[in-house]
């Protein structure tokens, strides 16, 4: 047996609102060296001789490591744990993980999953632990706990080997269920799949193996089951069922996850992490944190990045659902790993409810922190209600490392009816006796000695009292610094300040008379205040230390002073209908009439939608409604006018309601909650233009390759309200068997984002042709459009949201290829036909009408068909006949006789004297040149 005298110093620190003081420090003797990880697993166990045992899992290369029995003395004893099999020792990590009893003399495990075994040449580590079965004894030596030793080591998988139960480390994590079975966490099992191993510590069973896999999933290695390992009660099917919990830090595809099993291995719940890399599952506790009979599931994920990275997280889940329902951050530092070890403390506060530990043993660059959070009706409460930090503590606490790796569950060890807790720091090899202070319960009181404020005075009593929890009553009196006060309109002095020495259970009083200012227009009710905090570290208040009376002035209302009112509503506005996009300001008119007794104070409670802006709201205060003043006095009648900007009316709003009713000092005889409602209407005016580009193409030439278009549709909104953008595009592709043109892309833009369109065949539902389609093309031209019954389209089917102003348009390029070699293979033997039209179709469904438009391409012949060589010569022939036609008819017409010229020659010959006879004359006594 080596006794071992430790370092004691005890400090006495106030740390932050809660109620853990004085702490004890329990230094390693520099003979062991600064590398022992002294305090990295520690266990408390209460009784009329506490003891804390500790793990040093790097203390001697000897024994690979090692467990102290300590007394709060400083005494330290080191159990004799060394076996002869003949195993090596060094790195085996012995002190690594423990659990046990909480009472001194009870059993405890402790385990070194790093132990080797060899094995022919192989040094294999199945894990070990070691059973003691009273703590007080540091000798003889305890018995083994080794469930995998005897497991196949080596398997073959499709003719592939791998780890089976060699390197299964079980006893990375155990967990105490009583003086018979244990649980081991073996996370490296079947290649690090992982598993729980619930073993016997009376030998009376095998152990069992969770889950006991039949095969092997190459797909979870790695993953490490049972790398935390604890139990929980859960419901299941209306029934309480007793669960093995098992983190798997590495699973759930890196997020990280915790699976439940009830004892027959049987799989009852996971959970999954969120963030790949957070170690989700690397620690879990189950505790009923609100008193509901059902465990609650807490999961730390410290290497979650938060804001930065490594600052770490605990999910909870009340009654173990399957969503969590908080995530506590503690500080959010950088690289804290926040979550690490999770540890319950019981009810340190003696409020009825669970406490908890978490630790950050990396925070404040590595010296750590630990934050204790409280247990409530409501499950956990999600600030924690004391930091502790050796920063906080007395001395030198700045060599402190590592502070929160271990921590106890929370025991008694000082009788006072609280539990005490043990911190260890192991890198700086130091633990922490933390003890919890002397718990105080108090009340306050106010009395006056009338109910309404009249011209008398008033006589005010104002008291405390406490009581003190626990077992010990050792707080016999206690310091209060106590403060009375009382608003503006009272005479004389309204701040009152004392100390007073309260005794235990007896209290403390004080009586003061005070007289109200009169002709006060204010009739608020007069406010009288009272504080109480206590001035003194020797124990902690709980209470509500700020109480608050409210005095009403006398109204002559009846005889209770209670003014009764009887308010009805109405209310009216400038406009019934909204038009979305058009109107920017609404106008309500409230009317109030009151039919019983005066009413004071009135203010109205307004409820409006987050599209509306309520103007003069500056003047009103927000709660679950927006509180505005209504009238200092409703004798009988008043009016309000509001007016509202329209913010961010959406498109989805077909009405807008705004409620509101009217309340005054007093009590109101009916209920005077109205609403009034506004119509949303909407009108637009969208429209579509399109257009090709190019707008002629030329078919029927030798070298005519594919040529490709692009028919651009814009489609706009004149407004006022928005328009939707839903547009639906058919183009013909095929022409009977034909495959003459194809959708390369479409293209969707409004306001430089991209429009989402899809698009499908379509072969038995036909576009619209417009009346005007190109009227002086159609009886000289081939058409090919949706409305063709030979034609197969496309559909293309496109949606931008809406147009919300006038100077919003969005385009669509729908290029398109065309197959001129085969359209002009297609149309060769048209004759009478002059160009090939081809037109796309784009729709557009408003609310009352369907806008339509087109766009279209003229495809033309490059060539011509010859005339044939017999046209010619029947031409020639027939002009020729013609020709000699029109001559004999001119000549039976005597149009080539030359009577002008006979006649020149006749004066001629008359001018010689020769006699002429007119060839024309039959009369011979005419004659025109006789003398």
């Amino acid at each position: 047996m080596i006794i071992i005298l430790f370092l004691l110093c005890i400090k006495s620190v106030l740390l932050f609102n809660f109620n853990m003081d004085n702490v004890k420090e329990i230094s390693v003797n520099s003979a062991y060296g600064s590398d022992t990880y002294f305090g990295y697993s520690v266990l408390l166990q209460d009784g009329t001789q506490p003891l804390i045992i500790i793990g040093a899992p790097k203390l001697s290369s000897r024994t690979g490591g090692g467990v102290f029995a300590c007394k709060l003395n400083g005494i330290c004893t080191n159990y004799d744990l060394v076996t002869s099999n003949g195993h090596t020792f060094t790195g085996n990590f012995l002190g690594m993980s423990m659990d046990g009893t909480g009472e001194t003399g009870g059993p405890f495990i402790v385990c070194a999953p790093k132990k080797v075994k060899a094995e022919g040449e192989n040094n294999l580590l199945p894990g070990h632990c070691f059973y003691k079965q009273n703590s007080s004894y540091v000798s003889p030596a305890a018995s083994t706990v080794n469930p995998l030793y005897d497991k196949p080591t080596i398997s073959v998988h499709n003719k592939v080997g791998y780890y089976d139960y060699g390197f299964g480390e079980a006893g990375l994590d155990v967990r105490f269920i009583d003086r018979t079975t244990v649980l081991l966490g073996a996370p490296g099992v079947k290649n690090w799949n992982g598993a729980i191993v619930v073993d016997s510590l009376s030998n009376t069973r095998t152990p069992k193996i969770i889950p006991e896999r039949k095969a092997f999933f190459p797909e979870e290695n790695d993953t490490y089951f049972g790398y935390t390992v604890g139990t929980a009660t859960i419901t299941v099917m209306g029934e309480q069922v007793a669960v093995i919990v098992g983190g798997s830090p590495r699973g759930g595809s890196l997020n990280g996850a915790v699976k439940m099993y009830d004892f027959d291995g049987n799989l009852v719940r996971e959970f999954f992490g969120e963030e790949p890399g957070s170690y989700f599952g690397s620690s879990v506790l189950a505790v009923d944190m609100n008193n509901d009979q059902i465990d609650d599931l807490l999961v730390g994920a410290p290497m979650g990045s938060g804001s930065t990275y490594d600052e770490g997280y605990v999910y909870v889940y009340l009654s173990i659902t399957r969503s969590y329902q908080a995530k506590l951050t503690g500080s959010r530092k950088t690289g804290a790993r926040f979550g690490t070890l999770i540890s319950t403390l019981g009810d340190i506060d003696l409020d009825g409810y669970q406490d908890i530990a978490i630790s950050a043993p990396f925070e404040d660059d590595g010296i750590g922190a630990v934050y204790i959070y409280r247990g409530g009706s409501k499950g956990i409460e999600i600030v924690y209600s004391q930091r502790l930090s050796p920063s906080s503590f007395q001395g030198n606490s700045g060599n402190v490392r590592g502070f929160g790796l271990g921590i106890s569950k929370g025991k008694d060890i000082d009788g006072n009816g609280h539990n005490d807790l043990v911190v260890g720091a192991f890198k700086s090899g130091q633990v922490f006796v933390i003890k919890t202070r002397s718990i105080i319960d108090f009340q306050l009181s106010l009395d006056t000695n009338v109910s309404s404020i009249g011209n008398g005075p008033i006589a005010i009593k104002y008291c405390i009292y406490y009581t003190q929890k626990g077992k010990v009553k050792d707080v016999r009196l206690v310091n209060f610094k106590v403060k009375l006060n009382m608003d503006y309109r009272v005479n004389g002095e309204n701040n009152f300040e004392h100390t007073w020495v309260v005794p235990l259970e007896r209290g403390a009083c004080e009586n003061l008379t005070v007289t109200i200012q009169p002709s006060m227009i204010d009739i608020q009710p007069f406010r009288i205040t009272l504080s109480a905090d206590v001035t003194q570290t020797e124990a902690i208040a709980l209470g509500q230390n700020k109480i608050e009376k409210l005095i009403p002035f006398s109204h002559g209302c009846g005889d209770d002073n209670v003014c009764q009112t009887d308010i009805s509503l109405e209310a009216s506005s400038d406009k019934k209908l909204l038009v979305l996009g058009l109107d920017n300001t609404l106008n309500l008119d409230i009317f109030a009439d009151n039919h019983g007794e005066p009413g004071y104070q009135c203010l109205l409670y307004l409820n409006i939608p987050v599209e509306l802006d309520y103007r003069n709201k500056d003047k009103c205060k927000k709660n679950e409604s927006l509180i505005c003043p209504f009238a200092s006095s409703l004798p009988s009648t008043a009016n309000m006018h509001l007016k509202f900007d329209i913010t961010h009316l959406t498109t989805d709003k077909d009405s807008i309601l705004v409620q509101f009713e009217i309340k005054c000092l007093g009590r109101n005889l009916t209920p005077n909650k109205q609403a009034f409602v506004w119509n949303v209407v909407t009108k637009n005016s969208p429209y579509i233009e399109g257009k090709s580009e190019p707008n002629n193409l030329y078919y029927g030439n030798e070298d005519t390759s594919d040529q490709e278009i692009t028919h651009t549709f814009t489609v706009g909104n004149f407004g006022p309200s928005p328009a939707k953008l839903v547009v639906t595009f058919l183009l013909p592709i095929v022409d009977k068997e034909a495959n003459l043109f194809k959708v390369l892309s479409v293209k969707g833009l409004l306001n430089g984002h991209s429009i989402s369109c899809s698009q499908k065949y379509r072969n038995n539902e036909r576009g619209h042709r417009p009346e005007n389609f190109l009227v002086e093309y159609v009886n000289k031209s081939v058409i090919l459009d949706c409305s063709d019954n030979d034609s197969a389209c496309v559909e293309i089917s496109c949606d931008g949201g809406y147009l919300y102003r006038s100077s919003e348009t969005a385009t669509f390029d729908i290029k398109i290829n065309a197959d001129l070699k085969s359209l002009g293979s297609r149309y060769k033997s048209e004759q009478f036909k002059d160009s090939i039209i081809y037109v796309s179709s784009a729709f557009l469904n408003n609310s009352t009408t369907r806008i339509e438009n087109y766009a279209s391409t003229l495809i033309f012949s490059a060539s011509k068909n010859s005339v044939p060589l017999w046209i010619y010569i029947v031409g020639a022939l027939i002009g020729c006949l013609l020709l000699l036609l029109v001559i004999f008819l001119l000549y039976k017409c005597h149009f080539f006789d030359r009577v002008y010229k006979e006649k020149l020659n006749d004066e001629r010959l008359m001018g010689q004297g020769v006699e002429t006879k007119d060839p024309g004359i039959d009369n011979p006594n005419d004659n025109v040149y006789s003398e």
